[in-house]
């Protein structure tokens, strides 16, 4: 299977945008970065503009998937995904989202609710720190990290599955993109300036 465009744009939009929320100290400056790559983009016009366009808006619903502004952030993807009707970057993205989400449940025989966390990326930051990397801008530097896609008990390749891809299917160029492209790296491949 060829792993479209569109469809790394999505991994890359919720991978990138769960390694920032879960690193609060990159947040702030990265919401300033997504916020200054959306006003960019909101000026062109073209399907490829309206593809970064979502790219960026889905970094940042990600970055707020737990906060009121990211249910906003999410109706605005899905309009732009409306205009141009042959992207499924939105789609691809809600489909993960859905694998990740806790589920409730309710107990027939004794009418508990019960939270059913197996669906759910850790969180916790020293796991998160031990069990993924990403890549970062720090105090002008890059750091590395990568993601390790064979450990299945962080549930990191579970939004791939998700989306009907295996981690072997997915060219080295397009694992390059996924562990080491930052999003600063990303801006200045879409020729967007951020000061």
């Amino acid at each position: 299977m060829n792993v479209s465009t569109d469809k790394l744009l999505a991994i890359k939009a919720f991978y990138l945008g769960h390694g920032i929320r879960e690193h609060a100290e990159f947040k702030v400056n990265a919401l300033k970065m997504i916020d200054s790559a959306i006003n960019h983009l909101s000026e062109k016009e073209g399907l490829i503009a309206i593809k970064r366009l979502i790219f960026y808006k889905l970094i940042k619903c990600e970055l707020l998937r737990f906060n009121d502004n990211g249910i906003n952030c999410r109706h605005e993807a899905q309009e732009l995904s409306k205009q141009a009707s042959r992207l499924e970057i939105y789609k691809d993205y809600m489909t993960m989202v859905g694998s990740t989400d806790s589920k409730l449940h309710v107990d027939g025989f004794t009418n508990n609710i019960v939270i059913d966390e197996s669906h759910k990326i850790k969180t916790v930051k020293r796991e998160l720190a031990r069990d993924i990397k990403w890549s970062y801008w720090h105090n002008g530097k890059k750091v590395y990290e990568n993601i390790f896609w064979s450990d299945t008990s962080t549930g990191y390749e579970r939004p791939l599955k998700a989306l009907n891809i295996a981690v072997e299917e997915l060219n080295d160029k397009q694992l390059q993109f996924l562990n080491d492209w930052s999003l600063k790296d990303i801006m200045i491949a879409h020729n967007i300036n951020y000061h």
